[in-house]
């Protein structure tokens, strides 16, 4: 748009569309219509964490046919969960252009949302090897890092956002290992 940022509107349900099912994909479209020509336009967020939830592939993958005929112009982004394999989650690279993860090291205990061995914030860069791994080169790398989140969010937890050098850190951490794009969660939670 004309203050040099883009939107990534969510499909959520739209995001896994069996084939053949006339009433997701008029939905799809008239959603696609509305919105693809818009100067603030950036790409489409597919599913959210489809290996972590166990998403099936194919209607992913007619999802993005269906959005490349409706929009070519603009990139699917997939952002998965920090808790699968590099091989499981190559497994959904046909189902969109741009790969990513998040990853919320700042919680109590430090790195509660990380299933590896490295908690503290630098486990960012691990996370961001994986995901370049998961690519091949073939794909771009998005990461998603903390502002909040539900490990920090909500009731019985402790409310705890990054510091400004925490955040800085954990964004040349995904720089430095080859993310080509960081997005923030969690500025909008009510606290």
């Amino acid at each position: 748009g004309n203050a040099g940022m883009y939107c990534l509107p969510w499909l959520k349900e739209l995001s896994s569309i069996d084939a053949g099912d006339e009433k997701a994909e008029a939905n799809l479209q008239r959603i696609v219509t509305r919105f693809k020509d818009h100067p603030a336009m950036g790409c489409w967020k597919g599913a959210d964490e489809p290996e972590w939830a166990n998403e099936f592939i194919e209607p992913m993958v007619h999802t993005r046919e269906l959005l490349r005929k409706l929009d070519p112009d603009h990139p699917v982004w997939i952002v998965q969960a920090p808790q699968g394999t590099v091989d499981g989650m190559r497994e959904y690279n046909d189902t969109m252009d741009i790969t990513g993860q998040d990853i919320y090291p700042i919680a109590y205990p430090p790195g509660l949302h990380s299933l590896l061995p490295n908690k503290e914030m630098s486990m960012v860069g691990d996370y961001t090897k994986m995901m370049m791994a998961v690519a091949g080169g073939k794909k771009p790398v998005w990461i998603v890092l903390q502002i909040a989140w539900s490990g920090v969010a909500k009731e019985g937890k402790t409310l705890r956002f990054p510091t400004f050098p925490e955040e800085r850190f954990m964004t040349f951490q995904a720089i430095i290992n080859g993310a080509r794009g960081v997005q923030y969660f969690g500025g909008s939670l009510p606290m």
